[in-house]
């Protein structure tokens, strides 16, 4: 059945060539699961509130949640209605969230994974390298840590989630690149401040959840306003310790200028969400020309140290099926998760 709509970027169309697309006539091409039926999806664009809200790029490709979860609702209806078994590929992801399953989207996802006959599979991410990433340990006799992050020219803004697990409680201040600072920020319950500056423009809200009331984790959500270039540096407070562990993430690759990083970043528990739920089918990418892992693929644990990615899959230059009817090669570990949706239908 024809519909009026395009695949613009041409993701959707690469996923499904090689998750289930036929063997073109001179063989140079078959997807893994040429007999399966295809049921599309098409997500639109996140509302433009959203987007000034986090400050995403314009040039970045990003969706809602909630649209997500509307989707794989409809898809689980139909499988139901027409009695067949469910393979889903989700070939987005997000930084967003505490990398401990427990969004809205990942309990959705648990929810439909325990069906019987349903498989759904996550791309990890492609964020090892990327700097996104800090992991800071604080001791019994500390009383701050300071946490660098270098913000590159032209930023309009971006946003920083900090997570620890409650009951424990940090705090933070501010240091601009110029030398102002705002001083230390007492995590109260609700509590938020919008932090403005005297010489420059730059404007950082901040957000404390004590229990962060869908996972109940602690949560500090910053969002940097027109931020001076330079290195910026969060001083971190803790006021009731346990293990001392906390971890930020700044967002993912596209979504902020590939200038903006953690200074002193971890490579570990770089896989993004939803890839960090319990029924999911965490999918991280090699190359298999050579069987060497991709180096931008995303690691685990999970920040609740259950191992995720769970399976590896080629995403290296992989031929497939692009927009306007050309084949064309492409990367990430969406295109290993496709691999890995098609190979579960097969099963």
């Amino acid at each position: 059945q024809m519909v009026p709509s395009l695949d613009e970027n041409g993701h959707g169309t690469f996923l499904a060539g090689i998750a289930a697309g036929k063997m073109t006539e001179d063989g140079t091409f078959t997807g893994a699961a040429v007999d399966a039926k295809i049921a599309m999806v098409k997500l639109k664009p996140a509302k433009k509130y959203l987007r000034d809200f986090f400050f995403v790029r314009e040039d970045a490709v990003a969706y809602q949640e909630n649209d997500i979860m509307t989707g794989l609702a409809y898809l689980r209806k139909l499988a139901q209605r027409l009695r067949l078994p469910l393979v889903v590929c989700v070939g987005v992801g997000s930084n967003q969230g505490g990398h401990t399953g427990s969004t809205p989207l990942s309990r959705v996802m648990d929810d439909m994974g325990a069906d019987i006959g349903t498989i759904l599979v996550a791309a990890a991410g492609n964020e090892t390298g990327r700097s996104h990433h800090y992991l800071g340990m604080f001791s019994q006799n500390q009383e701050m840590e300071p946490v660098e992050v270098r913000v590159g020219e032209g930023e309009r803004g971006f946003s920083i989630e900090f997570w620890a697990q409650a009951p424990e409680v940090y705090s933070i201040a501010l240091l601009s690149p110029t030398g102002e600072s705002i001083p230390r920020i007492p995590a109260r319950l609700g509590r938020s401040e919008v932090a403005s500056f005297i010489f420059e423009k730059s404007v950082v809200y901040i957000d404390y959840q004590i229990v962060d009331p869908i996972s109940g984790s602690f949560l500090i959500v910053m969002r940097f306003q027109d931020p001076t270039p330079g290195v910026w540096t969060i001083q971190v407070y803790n006021s009731l310790l346990i293990s001392g562990r906390y971890d930020m993430w700044l967002p993912m690759e596209g979504f902020l200028s590939p200038d903006t990083v953690f200074l002193r970043p971890d490579p570990y528990t770089t896989l993004c969400i939803p890839a960090t739920a319990r029924q999911v089918i965490s999918t991280s990418t090699y190359n298999h020309a050579d069987g060497s892992l991709y180096q931008h693929s995303s690691r685990g644990y999970t920040r609740d140290d259950r191992i995720k990615p769970d399976i590896t899959a080629p995403g290296v230059m992989v031929y497939g099926p692009g927009k306007d009817n050309r084949f064309v090669r492409k990367t990430g570990s969406s295109i290993a998760a496709a691999h890995v949706a098609g190979a579960a239908a097969l099963l």
